[in-house]
């Protein structure tokens, strides 16, 4: 099953409970085919979340965009890849608290050497190249 036909189903899924966020999961499909829009599935994680308390249904979407979903760590002032880090949602109530803590973990957890320190969703590379 490709990763978009998994996402559709999901989709289905969420949408028969949450027709006030039938807009967002539309954006979402057509998001999760754009590379360069990883973190509006991210965000629309949190549209959903916040409309409906963690269902089996959010929790197969969460899978989903941890499953193919990294953070890319960069160096800010030279726009050098340093590392790829998992997407973990889990316990995440909101996209700016989620986003602080992942700020702060690379703070506290990793050793750049004072850089300047750049976080951006991606979609794993591994995807990208199996839909080539």
């Amino acid at each position: 099953m490709s990763h978009l036909t998994e996402l559709d189903e999901i989709i289905a899924s969420l949408a028969k409970q949450l027709a006030s966020v039938a807009d967002t999961l539309l954006d979402l499909r057509s998001w999760a085919r754009d590379p360069s829009r990883a973190g509006s599935c991210v965000k629309a994680y949190f549209v959903v979340l916040d409309a409906v308390p963690e269902t089996k249904e959010v929790t197969a979407l969460r899978s989903w965009l941890e499953r193919y979903l990294s953070i890319c760590v960069f160096d800010g002032a030279q726009k050098r890849f340093l590392e790829k880090l998992p997407l973990e949602l889990e316990g995440a109530t909101d996209l700016e608290n989620f986003c602080q803590s992942a700020m702060q973990r690379m703070h506290e957890d990793r050793c750049h050497g004072g850089l300047e320190i750049r976080l951006k969703f991606d979609f794993s590379s591994n995807l990208m190249e199996a839909a080539a």
